[in-house]
């Protein structure tokens, strides 16, 4: 109830008065449901039952799966918005676009995740740090 609260009726002059750490569990169960949603509206298309679709029922899924993920996308980066910084929130995402693929490709994919991934993964992450440090005057 407290999620679809937060979804549908959030008024950031509201959320100032709610406590940071209940704002951060928020903000981080939204986070984790959009990752899900993201990763199912992703690679749905290449399970077999979708692979056997017209075009119009992929689309259809497809798009009723983003719908409902913006529902909680939105209000997320909001939340995050208060608790965080610009470049934090944006380094957060990052890292649980990154798990989020990662779980999916082991678990779902079955894909074997190698060292490649990994370094991807870090090569990202060092370079938003660099992108936030400032190295020359």
């Amino acid at each position: 109830y407290y999620i679809l609260y937060i979804i549908y009726y959030i008024d950031m002059s509201n959320l100032k008065r709610i406590n940071k750490i209940t704002t951060f569990v928020t903000w981080f169960i939204l986070m984790a449901i959009a990752c899900i949603l993201t990763v199912v509206a992703l690679f749905l298309q290449t399970r077999p039952y979708i692979k056997e679709a017209n075009f119009f029922i992929k689309l259809f899924v497809t798009q009723i799966i983003a719908m409902i993920l913006w529902g909680f996308a939105i209000p997320a980066q909001r939340l995050g918005y208060l608790i965080l910084t610009p470049f934090q929130l944006s380094l957060s995402s990052e890292v649980f676009t990154f798990i989020s693929q990662l779980l999916a490709d082991k678990f779902w994919l079955d894909k074997v995740t190698t060292n490649d991934d990994y370094i991807g993964g870090f090569l990202i992450l060092l370079g938003m740090v660099v992108a936030k440090i400032k190295l020359f005057d």
